[in-house]
């Protein structure tokens, strides 16, 4: 009952989203390093108040990991089994 009642979180903030959020601003902290080379400093702000927003969101949803994975489950698309016009799904 620990993982449904307690998600996982990292900082206060949910770790899906959270990782996603340090992903791209460390990616496009590179990028804009190696091709314009600006300083790093902003990058670290954004990712400070990336994360403070998205611990906001996960105090009034804990389960935003969750709902992104559903998400992204529910974006796949179906196909029929069985060659038929419309959609039949059959196992």
């Amino acid at each position: 009952m620990r993982a449904v009642s307690e998600p996982q979180q990292i900082f206060w903030a949910p770790l899906l989203p959270a990782g996603c959020n340090v992903f791209v601003n460390i990616s496009l902290m590179i990028l804009c390093i190696v091709l314009c080379d600006v300083n790093p400093l902003p990058f670290f702000v954004t990712t400070i108040i990336g994360h403070a927003v998205l611990a906001g969101y996960g105090l009034r949803d804990p389960h935003l990991s969750s709902l992104m994975a559903a998400w992204a489950e529910k974006r796949k698309k179906t196909v029929n089994l069985i060659a038929t016009k419309g959609n039949k799904f059959v196992p």
